[in-house]
């Protein structure tokens, strides 16, 4: 009877390093499809990972990768109905599997701004504040994962015209990614700009005007080609600037 178990066990075992290999043969296939653009192959060889992954780990780790891997694929495409369902299935295993909370974290904003995509502000707007707290309790309130999920966050309040709450996210947000440097300057002054638009929707046209600035100011500054990213820039100063002289 031992014997018989033992052997049933090494079985069980090879059978599941064996899965692993598959499934990671498959993960690395649609992977390397998405960059190349073929999507049809990306979506194929990704069905297959998580197929392979959901005949042995059912609510595993890889089973949750496999999925978000999937749903990327079909995001990257602007596929957002088959996103949203692959999203909130990685979101249940993650759950399951009890993740780390980054990673469910990741799933949760995946989930959030798919539906944000799919014009559904009023059901991402939860699911942003989830994420955020999730950031929070995970990692502290100042993390730079954090500012993320606050930026969505604000992207939905905005688009229920939920202002006030939108300027709170931002600059909670703009308060960690000050401390930004190099190219992650790029971020801040892309929070700089929302934040901006945010006040002129609020018409606090005096706030405005200095965040325009410094968003023109932080893209100069940051390395590397941001020649279209400056011209966007200047162009809302000046805008800004054409508006305020009719005022």
């Amino acid at each position: 009877m031992k014997t018989a178990a033992l052997c049933f066990a090494v079985t069980f075992a090879a059978a599941s390093l064996c899965a692993q290999d598959v499934v990671k043969q498959h993960l690395d296939a649609a992977r390397k499809a998405r960059t190349q653009k073929q999507f049809a192959d990306a979506e194929r060889e990704g069905a297959s990972a998580v197929a392979e992954a959901e005949s042995i780990f059912h609510t595993s780790e890889r089973l949750r990768e496999t999925l978000t891997d999937l749903g990327f694929t079909y995001y990257t495409q602007r596929k957002y109905a088959e996103a949203e369902s692959v999203y909130r299935r990685a979101v249940a295993v993650a759950e399951a599997a009890d993740s780390a909370q980054g990673l469910l974290a990741s799933d949760v904003q995946a989930l959030a701004w798919t539906l944000t995509n799919l014009a559904r502000p009023a059901e991402a707007l939860p699911v942003f504040e989830r994420a955020v707290a999730i950031r929070v309790k995970a990692a502290g309130p100042d993390h730079r994962d954090v500012a993320a999920a606050l930026t969505g966050l604000a992207t939905a309040q905005t688009r229920l015209y939920k202002f006030d709450q939108a300027e709170g996210s931002l600059r909670w947000a703009l308060g960690i990614q000050d401390r930004f440097s190099g190219r992650d300057r790029l971020l801040t002054a892309n929070t700089m700009l929302q934040l901006a638009l945010v006040l002129d929707s609020e018409a606090k046209y005096v706030d405005e005007e200095p965040l325009l600035r410094r968003t023109l100011e932080t893209r100069e500054a940051a390395p590397g080609p941001n020649g279209a990213s400056v011209a966007d820039a200047l162009s809302r100063l000046g805008d800004f600037l054409d508006r305020k002289s009719t005022r």
